[in-house]
């Protein structure tokens, strides 16, 4: 038994012996692993990557791709054409057209047929004889209003008119004054067939065009600015 004991002690101390003196050193290096969702890298993993390596594909916000397409499309969509107008006569649209030229705009000269605008018509409706006319425009002589007209027979039939006025506040005044003295009169835009003229030009980027150069002195005329129409012809 003695031996037996002293056999394994010998033993145990040769692979002591032999582990101490073959076996290779081991490497002095810590593996750090990192976790799936881990922001930390190894000192010798930090590398200068490029921003957008090949085959994966950048994505844009709607925002970029929209300013982009925007940039790419810019002359074709900050250009754009306007009429001015109508103007009823030929006169006064001349002069705008040297206006518009003078200041820079090729503007063009485009012509329609439609309603020429004569201005805001004051009357009273119900008038039926000459006699009931002539008795009611007795009335207004007497507070200054004269410019009555009566024609049973005339497209406005049973009208008894009071005027027609370029200016809005003067048509308003007799209104009001006619409205003063117990009658109901109306008012509305009075217009004839005609020829009417419009100013085609084309703006460019933000420009805005100011219309009030345009006005004719004194009063006012109607000016609107829409997309142009086909070119005539």
């Amino acid at each position: 038994m003695r031996n037996l004991f002293l056999l394994l002690v010998l033993g145990n101390s040769g692979f002591v012996a032999w582990t101490l003196w073959y076996a290779e050193p081991a490497t002095d290096v810590r593996v750090v692993q990192k976790s799936a969702g881990s922001d930390i890298s190894l000192v010798d993993e930090v590398t200068e990557s490029p921003s957008e390596p090949p085959g994966v594909e950048v994505a844009v916000s709607p925002v970029e791709e929209l300013a982009v397409t925007l940039g790419a499309k810019s002359d074709l969509l900050i250009a754009r054409c306007i009429g001015i107008g109508p103007f009823s006569e030929l006169v006064r649209f001349s002069q705008v057209m040297t206006i518009l030229n003078s200041a820079g705009y090729a503007a063009t000269r485009r012509s329609e047929d439609g309603d020429v605008w004569l201005g805001h018509w004051v009357y009273l409706n119900y008038v039926t004889t000459p006699g009931q006319a002539e008795t009611i425009s007795a009335v207004l002589a007497e507070h200054g209003i004269v410019d009555t007209y009566f024609d049973p027979t005339g497209e406005d039939g049973e009208v008894l008119s009071l005027g027609v006025f370029r200016e809005f506040e003067r048509a308003e005044t007799i209104r009001d004054r006619v409205l003063g003295l117990g009658f109901d009169p109306e008012m509305t835009d009075r217009t004839r067939p005609g020829t009417l003229y419009w100013a085609d030009l084309t703006l460019q980027s933000e420009e805005n065009l100011d219309l009030e150069p345009l006005q004719a002195a004194g009063r006012i005329i109607r000016l609107e600015q829409r997309v142009c129409d086909a070119p005539d012809g």
